[in-house]
């Protein structure tokens, strides 16, 4: 991923909370007919990706050797050059678009045992539902049908041998014109506003 320094990101605890918050992944590999994408919910732990795809999906049927890609995409908007002070005294401004990514490269191994699978979709559904008001858990829905689902599953495990991120998040503007990004922001709704402003504050504190 092409990052210029002062786009680069390097606190790994960021990349995480990105992709807890983001936790669809587009996992990128190589088929035998070429690449192929696949969007997935996984959820990070000890240095691994965690997930599961249909039986039916074809990458559970390929034998994987080549490390895996996989992208989160977080905040992101589009920012507008009006909304630089900067623009009014020189002009010398234009659209662009900021945004937080991570990368993930790593190894992909699959899990059969329905045991795996069974430990696997019990984190997914605890993470997910923990903001319920009456969390769901798979002791809720009849043992055969959960058995006939996790059967129609493979688990995904993805062994991470580099992760990196990017944070376009207006490091290049001077104060004034991420101060005019912020509050035009703010006035915005879409694409998390919110957490955007966030990323530019935290890089800036005198906003």
């Amino acid at each position: 991923m092409y990052t210029p320094n002062h786009f680069r990101e390097a606190d790994v605890q960021e990349f995480i909370d990105l992709m807890r918050l983001n936790p669809l992944g587009i996992i990128v590999w190589q088929s035998t007919n070429g690449l192929t994408a696949d969007h997935v919910p996984l959820f990070y732990k000890n240095n691994k990706l965690i997930g599961h795809i249909a039986k039916a999906n074809p990458m559970g049927k390929e034998t994987i050797t080549s490390p895996v890609l996989v992208i989160f995409q977080g905040a992101n908007a589009y920012i507008s050059p009006n909304w630089y002070p900067t623009k009014q005294e020189d002009h010398k401004a234009v659209p662009t678009w900021n945004y937080a990514t991570v990368h993930v490269h790593g190894q992909i191994n699959f899990m059969a045992e329905n045991k795996d699978k069974r430990h696997i979709l019990q984190e997914l559904t605890a993470i997910h539902e923990a903001t319920e008001e009456t969390p769901w858990s798979m002791a809720d829905a009849p043992a055969d049908y959960t058995e006939k689902m996790i059967n129609g599953v493979i688990g995904i495990e993805i062994v991470i041998s580099k992760i990196e991120g990017k944070w376009k998040v207006s490091q290049n503007q001077p104060s004034k014109n991420k101060q005019g990004v912020v509050e035009n922001l703010q006035k915005r709704t879409g694409s998390n506003p919110e957490k955007m402003i966030d990323y530019i504050k935290k890089r800036d504190t005198s906003l």
